[in-house]
């Protein structure tokens, strides 16, 4: 009797390469909430947050201590911080004229700007803003330095850069 070879031979095996070939990334669906750092003149910034800010129908509202406010002395006066616009004042500087009457904003000329705003956080450039009284949406015109703070839409703070001129003051509005 012949004897069979019972020896099996090895099966073939496929190896796969399971490197990807380009370094693209894939996407998931775990969001990372990204953080982007608040410049520090944001945190220190002033707040301005008198409800007569809000008053560009001429209304002659004065602030509490019955005075014209003069906001371009008073910053000049402060070293020139950066404020922004909060609460009753409302969250950033008038952005049209509206025939602005003389007496609004608690002073002799409001002050407003429809200059282009910065859009990317920390972003700073110098715009006009201007002074209006009654008919005349250009009676000064003044500069100051605007500054994006965060990815919300007005979150913006200003650093005014005119000279000492009053009565102007800075006009609020939602």
């Amino acid at each position: 009797m012949t004897k069979t070879s019972t020896k099996s031979t090895p099966k073939a095996t496929t190896t796969v390469n399971m490197t990807p070939k380009s370094t693209k990334s894939t996407p998931t669906t775990t969001r990372t909430p990204m953080t982007t750092s608040i410049p520090g003149e944001c945190i220190s910034a002033i707040n301005l947050t008198e409800s007569w800010r809000g008053d560009y129908k001429g209304s002659a509202i004065r602030p509490v201590n019955g005075s014209l406010n003069c906001d371009t002395k008073q910053m000049i006066q402060q070293g020139r911080p950066w404020f922004r616009f909060s609460g009753a004042a409302g969250n950033r500087l008038l952005d049209s004229c509206r025939s602005l009457p003389g007496h609004s904003c608690g002073t002799v000329l409001g002050m407003w700007s429809n200059d282009v705003m910065p859009i990317a956080t920390g972003e700073s450039r110098v715009i006009d803003a201007y002074a209006a009284y009654s008919a005349t949406c250009y009676a000064w015109t003044q500069k100051l330095n605007v500054m994006k703070c965060s990815e919300r839409q007005y979150d913006y703070i200003y650093k005014y850069l005119g000279d000492d001129h009053c009565h102007l003051g800075f006009c609020g509005m939602v």
